[in-house]
């Protein structure tokens, strides 16, 4: 048996990311704590972006693994942001207020992939959960965050799923 690694494998953990996420929303929103799922889904996504931004583009002969990937450095800089949300917030909350997916969104979009209407929701989903959050912290906005965290992880989910159809791989 023979393991293939490619795109695909790595937005399959974009999606397995997302699905946690969501666990967790709906978790939350039925006062059930199930943080974990969160680390579980940060592990997830800071793996796929780390193997997209090191997965290799095709050469001119059209064979895998021949030249640099031009995105790795945006790739990269998505991971540190994700990585920035966990050292500079509480871990419980941290994969709410990032714009970790919304980067990925454009990083994606540059590379060509039709993600266009997925990029814009998140931007604007993510900067609401993050408002959302900061003022449930004094205000107890708890449902409302609760129900825009569940909105955001479908976000996530569909720009995913998207990804994962459109490869041609």
């Amino acid at each position: 048996m023979k393991l293939h690694f490619s795109r695909r494998t790595w937005y399959t953990l974009l999606v397995l990311s997302a699905a946690l996420s969501l666990t967790d929303a709906l978790a939350l929103l039925a006062h059930v704590d199930m943080t974990i799922l969160e680390s579980l889904a940060f592990a997830a996504s800071g793996m796929a972006v780390l193997f997209l931004a090191a997965e290799k583009e095709p050469g001119p002969d059209g064979k895998p693994g021949k030249t640099a990937n031009p995105q790795s450095g945006s790739y990269f800089g998505a991971f540190l942001l994700l990585l920035l949300s966990y050292v500079l917030s509480d871990w419980t909350v941290a994969a709410r207020i990032t714009l970790f997916w919304p980067v990925l969104a454009w990083v994606e979009k540059k590379r060509g992939m039709p993600v266009e209407r997925q990029m814009r929701l998140l931007a604007f989903t993510e900067v609401i959960q993050i408002g959302l959050v900061l003022a449930q912290r004094r205000t107890g906005l708890g449902l409302a965050a609760s129900i825009l965290w569940a909105l955001v992880c479908v976000t996530r989910g569909w720009l995913a799923i998207t990804l994962y159809k459109s490869n041609k791989e």
